[in-house]
């Protein structure tokens, strides 16, 4: 549904403390756009404030889903009597800088050991993409998905490795396109035994090579 410029439809805004606002995020947008000298009438950027809150909502995607999301993706088991290691990557994602808000695209290798349950296949890679999309340290999400994983599914361990470019990094400041930032987080047993730790390693170099026609 369409909304008049400065009016949006319910669809387009959620109400509530970390509500989604359409019509603000609009105006920020063409404050911007004025306070770089740019001319708002030019034909290219008319339009520009509402496409910029489009874009948006849809990087930050992860703001509006309550934790009975997580519940919905993770709350569902299937009974299961394998016992090793689950493992899935690379998964893409895009999150948003908290300090600069412009895109990070994010690859993630995600592992866990199962208790006689499993989680579906297609809900290990929504499960990431939900806590990606939103402004947050690549520190402190790569966390936040091992402890709710072990919150939810109660594994013996999860093993983690977010690989991401920082559009902060490549396009300001160092300017450097090519560097790539890793964060890992293991739990259970993932932390405690060496072995289990190697063999996601060598599976996520494996992945790796195999991406890369290897």
């Amino acid at each position: 549904m369409k909304s008049v410029e400065g009016s949006p439809s319910k669809e387009e805004e959620t109400p509530g403390r970390k509500g989604f606002h359409k019509s603000q995020v609009a105006a920020g947008a063409r404050l911007m756009i004025q306070g770089l000298g740019l001319d708002l009438n030019d034909p290219n950027l008319i339009d520009t404030p509402r496409r910029v809150a489009k874009a948006y909502r849809e990087f930050c995607a992860g703001l509006y889903n309550a934790d009975g999301s997580l519940e919905a993706i993770l709350g569902r088991k299937f009974p299961s009597n394998h016992d090793e290691m689950v493992f899935s990557g690379p998964i893409h994602s895009v999150g948003v800088c908290p300090h600069h808000l412009v895109p990070v695209e994010m690859s993630s290798f995600f592992a866990y050991i199962p208790t006689g349950q499993v989680v579906g296949l297609s809900k290990i890679p929504r499960f990431i993409k939900m806590l990606s999309a939103r402004p947050v340290l690549q520190e402190d999400l790569a966390k936040e998905i091992a402890d709710k994983f072990m919150e939810y599914v109660k594994p013996l361990g999860v093993a983690l490795l977010v690989e991401a470019r920082h559009g902060c990094m490549a396009h300001r400041g160092v300017h450097e396109q090519d560097t790539t930032v890793d964060t890992v987080a293991m739990r259970g047993v993932f932390r405690e035994d060496v072995g289990m730790k190697e063999e996601f390693h060598h599976s996520v170099a494996r992945r790796k090579r195999h991406s890369n026609g290897g």
